[in-house]
């Protein structure tokens, strides 16, 4: 079955033929129509399999339908799409606005980390905006390796000045005899 026929006429199919129809697609449309034909399909085990073959047949997500799929599919299958779907991300500032409306921790952080695979680099408010606890080690995943020795090497720097600066004002602690 081509999927035109399908999203055109999936509404007067029923479930035990949709299921059938959904498993013998031979394409699929765009991630949006995949999200928007699955956000109207109210069986469970549909709303599954066509999901799970619109990931076999290669179809092309967003970030924005992540943020839909959200509540709508099982969170295991969503950080599977995360993972190894196909996704065309855009500018940093359109993930992060999605990752924000992604309530599901573990999606949300593998589509972070499928962000940063894919080359999306964001700003460190956006990283303050996505509210992960671990904004210290993604601000470090920004540096490339030699600005990261750089950061480390003024750390401890800056520890060593507050070391000797401690002895020579405050002294060596005196001994009671």
């Amino acid at each position: 079955m081509l999927w035109e026929e399908l999203y055109e006429e999936y509404s007067d199919i029923p479930d035990s033929l949709l299921r059938s129809r959904i498993m013998s697609l031979e394409n699929v449309g765009s991630g949006y129509e995949v999200v928007s034909l699955l956000t109207d399909i109210d069986n469970a085990e549909i709303r599954l399999r066509l999901i799970e073959r619109a990931m076999e047949l290669g179809a092309v997500f967003d970030e924005d339908d992540f943020a839909t799929l959200d509540g709508e599919i099982p969170s295991y299958l969503l950080v599977k799409l995360a993972k190894y779907g196909n996704i065309e991300f855009g500018a940093s500032g359109d993930v992060a606005d999605s990752l924000c409306c992604i309530i599901d921790e573990n999606a949300r952080r593998a589509l972070y980390e499928r962000a940063y695979l894919e080359d999306v680099r964001f700003t460190a408010q956006e990283l303050d905006d996505i509210g992960y606890d671990e904004i210290d080690s993604a601000h470090d995943e920004l540096y490339d390796e030699d600005e990261a020795d750089e950061v480390t090497e003024e750390k401890h720097y800056g520890c060593l000045w507050a070391l000797l600066f401690g002895l020579f004002f405050i002294g060596k602690p005196k001994r009671n005899n």
